[in-house]
């Protein structure tokens, strides 16, 4: 759901970057009371996002589908520190990785840290302050975040490529065929995201854990190391034998898009490395997006100390 370079005209360009730096500025004031000894935390939950996010899965249709995870972030974190890591992590993917354009970047932020996050705290919000938390509400509640999250951003891609003046296809099109295909994939991110939440229930951490650090599972940094090592098996070699593509891949080829990149300086452009094989600058990529998104959170916090 990343959109690259090239795609969105200037006048979508502005209006998508304008909304999230006023968005951005009301979360800076949110943030200026964050303990900065939480930022760990928060950097655990982005590492695993961001490698759960390299992974791509075939779905029967001729499609495939990754963990966004803005759903997640969004009911477990809230609007401001979901949207704060969810902009940390498609900030890395864009300048080191390629992954989505830089004049698209406002509005993939827009679509996964704004639209994306605030469609999965708001049935958290909800539904968790209705009654007691039980097994049966968090599932509930992990299903419609994702499911929503997933649908309402890939709405948003629909409308801002269908607004864009550089192809003959307008809304009519573009939003049917990302709404279609990304409310489909929800129904997977809806089961993985109430899968998550489900095990942070039952670990009793609670479901608002607010990113308290001594809080986050030690199983998490495990399972962000073995995502990374079969990150390759799923995004290179299945996908590629099955030849499915995510629905904004399909949506550009209608349109007859040729990728370009207004951004010179991806070092690991699509998760490579220089003179490495596929599979293995992919590992490698996975690694090193991990190490700039702990050093990312360490220089947050000591510019909020």
């Amino acid at each position: 759901m990343h959109i690259p370079d090239g795609v969105l005209d200037p006048i979508t360009v502005a209006a998508t970057y304008t909304s999230i730096f006023i968005y951005a500025v009301i979360v800076r004031r949110y943030i200026d009371h964050l303990d900065t000894s939480r930022l760990g935390g928060l950097a655990s939950l982005a590492s695993i996002v961001f490698v759960a996010q390299l992974i791509n899965w075939p779905i029967p249709g001729g499609t495939s589908l990754h963990l966004v995870g803005a759903g997640l972030l969004g009911a477990i974190l809230g609007p401001y520190y979901g949207f704060f890591v969810m902009a940390v992590i498609l900030m890395i993917q864009c300048i080191f990785f390629g992954d989505g354009g830089i004049t698209a970047l406002g509005a993939n932020i827009l679509n996964m840290g704004v639209i994306g996050v605030l469609a999965g705290y708001i049935p958290a919000k909800i539904l968790l302050t209705r009654g007691p938390d039980n097994y049966r509400r968090v599932l509930a509640t992990g299903f419609l975040s994702g499911w929503l999250s997933m649908t309402l951003a890939g709405f948003a891609c629909g409308v801002e490529i269908g607004l864009s003046r550089y192809f003959n296809f307008d809304m009519s099109i573009t939003v049917p065929i990302m709404s279609i295909y990304s409310s489909i994939l929800g129904v997977i991110e809806g089961i993985l995201t109430g899968l998550i939440l489900f095990y942070l229930y039952r670990r009793g951490n609670g479901l608002h854990i607010m990113i308290d650090g001594d809080g986050w599972p030690s199983t998490f940094t495990s399972i962000t190391i073995l995502l990374i090592f079969v990150s390759p098996i799923f995004t290179i070699y299945l996908t590629s034998f099955t030849g499915y593509r995510e629905p904004l891949d399909i949506v550009l080829d209608m349109m007859g898009y040729e990728y370009i990149s207004l951004f010179p300086f991806n070092l690991f452009s699509d998760y490579t490395f220089p003179g490495l094989p596929s599979w293995l600058g992919m590992i490698i990529a996975g690694f090193i997006g991990v190490a700039l998104i702990y050093i990312v959170f360490k220089l947050a916090s000591a510019i909020l100390r």
